[in-house]
């Protein structure tokens, strides 16, 4: 892929790096899922979600994004607006929610947004 098109190579780096750990968070997420703990499977799809958001960002901007955690807003900036519909019906990793239906909701979410960016970030 010629990273030349999103940025500096560096900043692609950069990206990919925050994307690997995206993939790594939501592998995570389904050990916890089948664990049955719900609240960690949310809080780990919610930072898959974040992080490859935010790498998307990176490409986007060549700008590694502020403290946003947000994953709504993170959607929004990268001009995901499937995901951010999802998101206003239902809160990704929402602790309110730490039940199997909301942890797999996340995950669901976390995996579109993984999915979506895999032909640019993937490995």
């Amino acid at each position: 892929m010629d990273a030349g098109i999103f940025g500096q190579v560096d900043d692609f780096k950069t990206a990919k790096a925050w994307f690997k750990q995206a993939e790594r968070d939501l592998r995570a997420s389904e050990k916890s899922l089948g664990d049955r703990d719900y609240s960690l499977c949310n809080q780990q799809a919610r930072a898959a979600a974040e992080k490859a958001l935010k790498a998307a960002w990176i490409l986007i901007s060549a700008q590694v994004p502020d403290e946003n955690h947000s994953v709504m807003e993170l959607a929004r900036m990268v001009a995901m607006d499937d995901i951010v519909e999802e998101a206003q019906a239902r809160p990704i990793g929402s602790r309110l929610h730490p039940e199997e239906e909301g942890a797999r909701r996340s995950r669901i979410i976390a995996q579109a947004i993984i999915d979506e960016l895999t032909p640019k970030l993937g490995t």
